[in-house]
């Protein structure tokens, strides 16, 4: 029995016969708990982030300093967990219910990178450069960890004081 879908565009739990379809059932309450889990996850990790912004006096640091904050912003401060960091990221993109919660994640370290920019002197940064510096962190992160040198969090620290400097 093929379950049909509610207009809503969520799975409908009623098959054609009018019964509940218990394994779509099990399988969406599975998918909202995976979701929930995510979106616990990476909040906590994006407060954290938030609070150690907000915590930084409004001055103009080094682009190195700097540097090494917008890293943590997106990488977090964890040092040996950045290969787990990027597979979550990767596993979770392949699932449709997850990636809204990538995306809520995605604009908080955003928001928070700029607020970080601002605060250390570089006020009015566009989103088209908040877009960048996370894409420079990311590519110079993944490519350490293919190379396997550990240097990943270096190399991002060093790619963003180029781009700041």
């Amino acid at each position: 029995m093929m379950a049909t879908r509610c207009t809503g565009g969520a799975p409908d739990l009623i098959d054609r016969d009018g019964h509940l379809d218990q394994v779509e059932v099990r399988a969406e309450s599975e998918r909202q708990e995976r979701a929930a889990d995510l979106e616990h996850l990476l909040g906590g990790e994006r407060d954290e982030a938030e609070a150690r912004v907000v915590a930084l006096p409004r001055r103009s640091p080094s682009a190195a300093s700097t540097a090494r904050h917008a890293v943590d912003v997106g990488l977090g401060t964890v040092r040996d967990e950045l290969l787990a960091f990027y597979e979550r990221f990767l596993a979770c993109g392949r699932h449709l219910d997850l990636r809204a919660s990538l995306r809520r994640a995605r604009a908080r370290v955003d928001s928070t990178l700029a607020d970080l920019l601002g605060r250390c002197g570089h006020p009015a940064v566009d989103v088209e450069t908040i877009v960048a510096l996370v894409a420079l962190v990311d590519g110079s992160v993944v490519s350490a960890l293919v190379e396997g040198d550990g240097s990943a969090r270096r190399r991002a620290e060093g790619a963003v004081t180029r781009a700041l400097g």
